[in-house]
């Protein structure tokens, strides 16, 4: 054995103690490890949990908001036409009235030449009646 404690030399002994005590490090970094992995995978499903639903529903909004862009295109495009329309009807509508409006003077023109026409007959008549029966 005193061979063996010269400078240099490990027993046996000594390095199956150094062995245990490396293997039981070792066992205790791995076991750290794989806790920590464990809680990282438990980490990784509530936020996988969290994520998934958030990415369809971000999914569903820009579908949302597409239709909303297409619905808001067809009623500016709608009411466009309509108020084209309307403008149309509108400036029928005046054309129509200064037409019966111009009939209208027209008309008054005439009922108004009439009745000064029978107004002249009338005062012609009653200016020349002394005239005839004297």
């Amino acid at each position: 054995m005193e061979a063996e404690k010269q400078l240099g030399y490990v027993t046996r002994l000594e390095l199956l103690e150094h062995e245990s005590k490396l293997k039981t490090e070792v066992s205790k970094d791995i076991e750290k490890i794989e806790n920590k992995v464990d809680g990282l995978g438990d980490d990784l499903n509530d936020l996988k949990d969290i994520v998934v639903p958030l990415s369809l529903s971000l999914d569903q909004i820009a579908k949302n908001t597409e239709r909303t862009a297409t619905t808001l295109d067809r009623f500016a495009s709608d009411t466009t036409i309509h108020l084209h329309d309307h403008d149309i009807e509108l400036t029928e509508i005046k054309a129509k009235s200064e037409n019966e409006e111009k009939a209208k003077t027209s008309d008054v023109g005439v009922t108004v030449a009439i009745i000064g026409l029978i107004g002249a007959v009338i005062t012609t008549i009653i200016t020349l009646a002394p005239m005839l029966w004297k």
